[in-house]
């Protein structure tokens, strides 16, 4: 019987020193892993380059935060997002000659959008206001010719 208990005494201290090792080895493996990955961006940007050496992309500091640009074949911007005064989004298209064509940008009381023609005039502006939506559209001369405000049925 007394070679039972020493048996016994043996088994569990062989598996409180299993445990404990099994604790050590995983506690160690969590630390190996690798931290999240960062790149610092520097202030000239982050340029990306197709396997030709042509760019076609870029990352950079922007005065309120990030932009990331998208450049076309002939490495002219083709749309870019990035904030927009404060705590707000910008997305921009632009057309062949690189002028601006659209805008998607947030605003105090929503969302705005502007379509320009390739004069840069600005022909269509749809704007969420404190009453709801608003919509101008202007002829080739930038007058505005059309004005839909989201008014109270009847008013």
């Amino acid at each position: 019987m007394k070679k039972e208990k020493y048996y016994l005494i043996i088994i569990i201290l062989l598996l409180i020193i299993n445990l404990a090792g099994f604790v050590i080895c995983f506690t160690y493996i969590q630390s190996l892993k690798a931290p999240i990955s960062e790149i610092k961006v520097p202030k000239e940007g982050l340029i990306f380059k197709n396997i030709e050496g042509k760019v076609i992309a870029k990352i950079s500091d922007g005065e309120n935060g990030g932009v990331f640009e998208i450049f076309d074949k002939q490495e002219k911007i083709a749309s870019q997002i990035s904030e927009y005064k404060e705590n707000g989004g910008l997305i921009t298209i632009y057309n062949d000659k690189g002028d601006i064509v659209a805008r998607l940008s947030s605003s105090g009381s929503g969302g705005m959008l502007n379509i320009y023609n390739n004069d840069r005039e600005s022909v269509a502006d749809m704007f969420a206001s404190m009453d709801g939506g608003q919509l101008y559209i202007s002829n080739d001369e930038g007058v505005t010719t059309v004005s839909l405000p989201a008014r109270p049925y009847g008013k």
